[in-house]
Protein backbone atom coordinates (compact mmCIF):
# COMPACT_ATOMS: atom_id res chain seq x y z
CA UNK A 1 0.00 0.00 0.00
CA UNK A 2 2.79 2.11 0.93
CA UNK A 3 4.65 1.84 -2.33
CA UNK A 4 1.45 2.01 -4.38
CA UNK A 5 1.18 5.78 -2.60
CA UNK A 6 4.77 6.69 -2.91
CA UNK A 7 4.50 5.72 -6.91
CA UNK A 8 1.40 7.92 -7.41
CA UNK A 9 3.06 10.47 -5.76
CA UNK A 10 6.58 10.03 -7.82
CA UNK A 11 4.20 9.72 -10.61
CA UNK A 12 2.47 12.87 -9.75
CA UNK A 13 5.21 14.86 -9.31
CA UNK A 14 6.87 13.87 -12.73
CA UNK A 15 3.75 15.07 -14.57
CA UNK A 16 3.90 18.09 -12.68
CA UNK A 17 7.59 18.78 -13.75
CA UNK A 18 6.41 17.90 -17.42
CA UNK A 19 4.10 20.59 -17.20
CA UNK A 20 6.09 23.45 -15.43
CA UNK A 21 8.71 22.39 -18.37
CA UNK A 22 6.33 23.28 -21.13
CA UNK A 23 5.08 26.05 -18.54
CA UNK A 24 9.07 27.23 -18.63
CA UNK A 25 8.90 27.03 -22.53
CA UNK A 26 6.25 29.41 -23.21
CA UNK A 27 7.26 31.98 -20.67
CA UNK A 28 10.32 32.10 -22.33
CA UNK A 29 9.02 32.49 -25.37
CA UNK A 30 6.74 35.37 -24.11
CA UNK A 31 9.50 37.16 -22.33
CA UNK A 32 11.74 36.85 -25.43
CA UNK A 33 8.64 38.50 -27.46
CA UNK A 34 8.15 40.80 -24.72
CA UNK A 35 11.75 42.40 -25.51
CA UNK A 36 11.50 41.98 -29.23
CA UNK A 37 8.04 44.11 -29.21
CA UNK A 38 10.10 46.76 -26.66
CA UNK A 39 12.57 47.05 -29.01
CA UNK A 40 10.47 47.35 -31.96
CA UNK A 41 8.21 50.04 -30.62
CA UNK A 42 10.49 52.05 -28.95
CA UNK A 43 12.36 52.34 -32.63
CA UNK A 44 8.76 53.13 -34.38
CA UNK A 45 6.41 56.13 -32.35
CA UNK A 46 5.07 56.31 -36.22
CA UNK A 47 3.17 59.38 -34.83
CA UNK A 48 1.03 57.69 -32.58
CA UNK A 49 0.66 60.41 -28.57
CA UNK A 50 3.12 60.98 -26.59
CA UNK A 51 0.73 59.12 -23.53
CA UNK A 52 0.02 56.03 -25.51
CA UNK A 53 3.45 55.12 -26.94
CA UNK A 54 4.93 55.73 -23.08
CA UNK A 55 2.31 53.73 -21.75
CA UNK A 56 2.79 50.74 -24.04
CA UNK A 57 6.46 51.11 -23.33
CA UNK A 58 5.64 50.97 -20.09
CA UNK A 59 3.52 47.90 -20.28
CA UNK A 60 6.29 46.26 -22.40
CA UNK A 61 8.90 46.83 -19.59
CA UNK A 62 6.63 45.75 -16.86
CA UNK A 63 6.01 42.40 -18.86
CA UNK A 64 9.68 41.58 -19.16
CA UNK A 65 9.99 42.00 -15.51
CA UNK A 66 7.21 39.80 -14.67
CA UNK A 67 8.90 37.49 -17.61
CA UNK A 68 12.11 37.43 -15.57
CA UNK A 69 10.71 36.66 -12.19
CA UNK A 70 8.87 34.19 -13.66
CA UNK A 71 11.65 32.60 -14.90
CA UNK A 72 13.83 32.59 -11.90
CA UNK A 73 10.87 31.08 -9.33
CA UNK A 74 10.57 27.81 -12.07
CA UNK A 75 13.47 26.11 -10.21
CA UNK A 76 12.11 27.15 -7.03
CA UNK A 77 8.98 25.86 -7.46
CA UNK A 78 9.96 22.50 -8.74
CA UNK A 79 12.02 21.66 -5.91
CA UNK A 80 8.78 22.13 -3.68
CA UNK A 81 6.32 20.38 -5.67
CA UNK A 82 5.70 17.51 -2.76
CA UNK A 83 2.14 17.76 -1.58
CA UNK A 84 0.83 19.69 -4.47
CA UNK A 85 -2.08 19.44 -6.88
CA UNK A 86 -0.73 21.66 -9.41
CA UNK A 87 2.63 24.05 -9.67
CA UNK A 88 0.40 27.21 -9.87
CA UNK A 89 -0.86 26.51 -5.85
CA UNK A 90 3.28 25.83 -4.80
CA UNK A 91 3.71 28.72 -2.78
CA UNK A 92 7.57 30.03 -2.36
CA UNK A 93 10.06 31.71 -0.33
CA UNK A 94 12.65 33.35 -1.70
CA UNK A 95 14.70 36.39 -0.68
CA UNK A 96 15.58 38.69 -3.83
CA UNK A 97 18.53 40.64 -3.71
CA UNK A 98 19.29 39.19 -0.33
CA UNK A 99 17.11 41.64 1.88
CA UNK A 100 14.03 40.40 2.99
CA UNK A 101 12.23 36.70 2.42
CA UNK A 102 8.79 36.93 0.03
CA UNK A 103 6.68 34.27 -0.51
CA UNK A 104 4.73 33.95 -3.79
CA UNK A 105 3.41 32.09 -6.12
CA UNK A 106 4.30 31.31 -9.56
CA UNK A 107 1.00 32.43 -10.71
CA UNK A 108 1.42 36.20 -9.08
CA UNK A 109 4.35 36.71 -12.30
CA UNK A 110 3.09 34.65 -15.29
CA UNK A 111 -0.20 36.57 -14.76
CA UNK A 112 1.46 39.98 -14.85
CA UNK A 113 4.14 39.23 -17.56
CA UNK A 114 0.94 38.28 -20.11
CA UNK A 115 -1.31 41.20 -18.89
CA UNK A 116 1.41 43.36 -19.53
CA UNK A 117 2.21 42.49 -22.30
CA UNK A 118 -1.17 42.12 -23.91
CA UNK A 119 -1.67 45.70 -22.50
CA UNK A 120 1.61 47.09 -24.06
CA UNK A 121 0.61 45.66 -27.39
CA UNK A 122 -3.17 46.75 -27.56
CA UNK A 123 -1.61 50.47 -25.97
CA UNK A 124 0.38 50.44 -28.72
CA UNK A 125 -1.69 49.07 -31.95
CA UNK A 126 -4.72 51.96 -30.55
CA UNK A 127 -2.09 54.46 -30.63
CA UNK A 128 -1.33 53.74 -34.35
CA UNK A 129 -5.02 53.32 -35.41
CA UNK A 130 -5.64 56.55 -33.54
CA UNK A 131 -3.06 58.16 -35.82
CA UNK A 132 -4.26 57.39 -38.89
CA UNK A 133 -2.56 56.96 -42.11
CA UNK A 134 0.90 57.83 -42.41
CA UNK A 135 2.68 59.82 -45.56
CA UNK A 136 5.67 59.30 -47.39
CA UNK A 137 5.87 55.59 -48.14
CA UNK A 138 3.80 52.25 -49.46
CA UNK A 139 2.48 51.15 -52.47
Amino acid sequence: MATNIVTQDAEAIKNMLTALGYFKDWSNYLLVTSVGSLGWVSTKPLGISRGFFNASLGCLTLAIIFGMLTLALVPIVAQNLHGAKAFYEVSVTTKPLLFFDVTAKIKFACWPQHVFFILGISLYAIGVIRAGPQSGGGS
